[in-house]
């Protein structure tokens, strides 16, 4: 099969990892894929991959230059499917697509990123894209919010990771811990630091590692300092490698208000992290159950978290490491993401 994935984002988020992920997978199954996005290090990734690339500059939905570019590429590529993303991608490349009789399928990580309106309402019967989404919470929510969508069929094909072939054990001498998202409001690493600082207070030592860019990386690095915790906090801002980067560490941090089932935390449980997170989104899908009290109420505060990182710091070294093995056997399957997207991409491309 011929499959382009169209991104118009700007920033790196969980969706970019998603698409390389997919398209590695899709590629060592013999088929052929072609990423559209702006130029820049996501294309520079694809390319490493063995994907077939282009840079567009998508402007605003619906931009004729747009369109007609793509559909020029499409019909040189002759794909069998293409898959997009946000609003912006299905308004150029899934109108190019359709031009072409080119079937589209509409991969949607939040449901708050589709919205009710005119824009959805087209794009629901014009494109009339095949869903997926990461978790039922997510497809749930968005055929919600926007009723012209349920026309559309759905899938949820959860993101799958390679799991570290075991899970590590024990723990660094002065307990790692980690978190990696983009720094924007909603992940909420202002509640995480506060967190910290109570444990600074109990006399705990630790280190937290910072993965991720973002418009509050100088806020939050001034809130490290006015809370005294500078010294054991390191930004180190993006970083392509991050699932190598995580197998340092013992636990992994998620203290965002919204998400949909995070990327982030998925590399962190195939790493073996104990996890803690806030019970938003399709988290609860993948969470083991022997950790639940790991898996906090929405509108926690800095002590929960602070509290349930003691007990862990304070847990004996083979329940920490039965926990360990918990979040690793928990986290999806690459090898059946990779299968339940290729048997979607042949069925919406007429091949099964």
């Amino acid at each position: 099969m011929r499959i382009v994935f169209a991104n118009g984002t700007h920033k790196w988020g969980g969706v970019k990892t998603w698409t390389l992920s997919v398209a590695e997978g899709l590629i060592g199954q013999g088929h052929q894929v072609l990423i559209l996005a702006r130029p820049g290090t996501f294309l520079h990734q694809a390319r490493a991959l063995g994907c077939a690339t282009a840079a567009i500059s998508f402007g605003p939905d619906y931009n004729p230059a747009a369109i007609l570019r793509i559909v020029r590429l499409l019909r040189c590529w002759q794909p069998d499917v293409l898959c997009g993303n946000v609003g912006k991608d299905l308004r150029t490349a899934g109108i190019a697509a359709r031009l072409l009789g080119i079937p589209v399928i509409h991969r949607i990580g939040l449901a708050g990123d589709v919205r009710p309106g005119l824009a959805s309402w087209l794009d629901a019967h014009i494109l009339r894209p095949h869903l997926v989404a990461p978790c039922q919470e997510v497809l749930d929510g968005v055929q919600m919010q926007v009723p012209t969508l349920r026309r559309c069929p759905g899938s949820v094909i959860r993101t799958g990771k390679k799991r570290v072939p075991h899970p590590p054990k024990g723990r660094t001498p002065i307990p790692r811990l980690v978190s990696a998202s983009q720094l924007t409001p909603d992940k909420d690493h202002a509640t995480a630091l506060q967190a910290l600082r109570l444990l600074r207070r109990r006399g705990l030592a630790f280190h937290y590692d910072v993965y991720g860019t973002g418009p509050l990386a100088p806020t939050l690095a001034q809130l490290t300092s006015h809370l005294g915790i500078a010294d054991a906090v390191t930004w180190h801002g993006f970083v392509a490698d991050v699932p190598q980067r995580l197998l340092g560490a013992d636990i992994f941090l998620l203290p965002s208000t919204s998400e949909g089932l995070p990327n982030a935390l998925l590399e962190a449980m195939a790493a073996g992290l104990v996890c803690i997170a806030r019970d938003v989104g399709g988290i609860k899908e993948v969470w083991p159950q022997t950790a639940k009290h790991l898996l906090l109420p929405p509108q926690s505060q800095p002590e929960d978290i602070a509290q349930a990182v003691a007990d862990l710091i304070h847990l004996p070294p083979e329940e920490f490491d039965h926990l360990r093995r918990a979040f690793w056997e928990s986290c999806p399957s690459w090898d059946t993401m990779i299968h339940e997207m290729e048997t979607l991409c042949m069925h919406r491309g007429g091949i099964l």
